[in-house]
């Protein structure tokens, strides 16, 4: 039975159920994680597809018995793999709420609070916890903490663990690193 609202979950939770995934996979190492294995291992399968709107970022959505999910061919290499963490972070989180997600940039970076109907609060509460998700997921606390202490050089850490290093700085700030 599919539930009909988010329910908020600390960054705590969030982080705890991304950990916890790549751990019943045996995927939490030092080296970059690889999304594309993560959701192989949850049986997604992940398409690499040219969109026509170039705004959108992915999809994840359930097609007969099993969830796939369609990234922007046309995005550069770092966005892709946060993109398809995010994807699972909403497979992960959200999946017994909504069946399909397509997400486009401007949705991905909305705030809940400075939304005013109780249906665009959800959904944008649903991109927050994908967007948590795909930072706990790509950059581990764990991981990230443990390099950290070696150097403190931003781009070297997400040249490591494959992101931006815009990606790396917001991360290192919500482990309170910095």
């Amino acid at each position: 039975m599919m539930k009909t609202t988010v329910e908020f979950m600390e960054r705590e939770k969030v982080e705890e159920a991304a950990l916890a995934l790549l751990n019943r996979h045996d995927l939490l190492g030092n080296a970059a994680v690889n999304p594309v294995a993560v959701a192989s291992a949850e049986g997604i399968e992940v398409f690499s597809i040219q969109l026509s709107d170039d705004s959108v970022c992915g999809i994840l959505r359930k097609e007969r018995d099993q969830y796939c999910i369609y990234v922007n061919a046309d995005h550069h290499p770092h966005r892709m793999r946060y993109t398809i963490a995010h994807e699972i972070g909403h497979y992960v989180l959200h999946r017994d709420i909504v069946e399909t997600f397509v997400d486009k940039e401007i949705n991905l970076y909305r705030k809940p609070q400075s939304l005013e109907s109780a249906r665009d609060r959800q959904s944008a509460m649903m991109e927050v916890q994908a967007n948590m998700f795909a930072a706990a997921l790509l950059m581990p606390g764990p991981s990230v903490r443990k390099q950290y202490a070696h150097t403190k050089d931003i781009q070297a850490l997400a040249k490591m663990f494959g992101v931006s290093r815009e990606a790396m700085g917001h991360r290192i700030s919500n482990l309170g690193l910095q």
